[in-house]
């Protein structure tokens, strides 16, 4: 499980790479548009994921770290203990 989350990792940074590097120079329309607003659509969604988990990021050590690891990752950086809540009961 642990190749799925480094995969997931590499996918997201590929992803930012892309988002700066057409910032730089846009690839041609209507994909420089896309790409930019693709980029400003997670970075929203990221923040607000740091929002909502706010008070848990809060009690992490190395708490600024832990949300721009968040704001550049989103869920996918979140403590375990977040989503150890969710998903379905065993009932």
């Amino acid at each position: 499980m642990l190749w799925l989350r480094v995969l997931a990792h590499a996918l997201v940074l590929l992803f930012w790479g892309l988002v700066l590097a057409n910032l730089l120079a846009p690839v041609s329309q209507p994909f420089a548009g896309l790409l930019q607003l693709s980029g400003v659509a997670m970075l929203v969604l990221n923040l607000l994921s740091v929002a909502i988990h706010h008070q848990l990021l809060k009690r992490q050590p190395g708490s600024w770290r832990q949300r721009l690891l968040v704001l550049l990752f989103g869920a996918l950086q979140l403590p375990a203990s977040s989503r150890a809540t969710e998903g379905f009961d065993a009932a």
